[in-house]
């Protein structure tokens, strides 16, 4: 399930708008290729997380954004040497 709030959350820390789409609902519609791995937000470069996708694993909703608190949120990463496209 996708949740829209009418342009976002607002972060509780920074104040910023943020969107949250959880991991299983990713996964189901096929966000996440089969073969990458999950890394935790913080071990993701911005510029590789906005590219790759951001997810949401914590319980409940998120009250902060990742770069607030980064638990909870996963990037999908594919090895190197794939790609995302499915053949």
């Amino acid at each position: 399930m996708i949740f829209d709030f009418g342009g976002g959350w607002t972060c509780a820390d920074c104040g910023k708008l943020f969107e949250w789409i959880p991991l299983d609902t990713a996964e189901q519609f096929g966000k996440v290729p089969a073969d990458a791995e999950l890394s935790p937000a913080i071990d993701v470069p911005p510029a590789k997380q906005k590219k790759a996708g951001l997810y949401w694993t914590g319980a409940g909703i998120p009250k902060r954004c990742s770069r607030c608190e980064p638990s909870g949120w996963v990037v999908p990463v594919v090895p190197p040497g794939r790609s995302f496209f499915r053949r």
